[in-house]
């Protein structure tokens, strides 16, 4: 997603995800194309980049954590 359409979002009232989960944006950082968001389930809120949000759910294409563990 891009800034202008998060923008757009933002204004209609539409969800914006990231991954499965359903996020408030707190702040857009236009300058680095960031954005602080917060899970709507929980009180923390960081930043990522806007291009990992997306306007429909996406389930079971990330990658588990267990696999960017060392396993020695």
């Amino acid at each position: 997603m891009d800034v202008v359409t998060l923008r757009n979002r933002m204004t209609l009232n539409l969800p914006i995800y990231l991954e499965d989960k359903n996020v408030d944006v707190i702040e857009i950082i236009d300058l680095f194309n960031l954005v602080e968001v917060k899970n709507k389930d929980n009180k923390k809120s960081f930043v990522i980049d806007v291009g990992a949000l997306t306007e429909s759910p996406i389930k079971g294409l990330s990658i588990p954590i267990c696999f960017l563990t060392d396993r020695r």
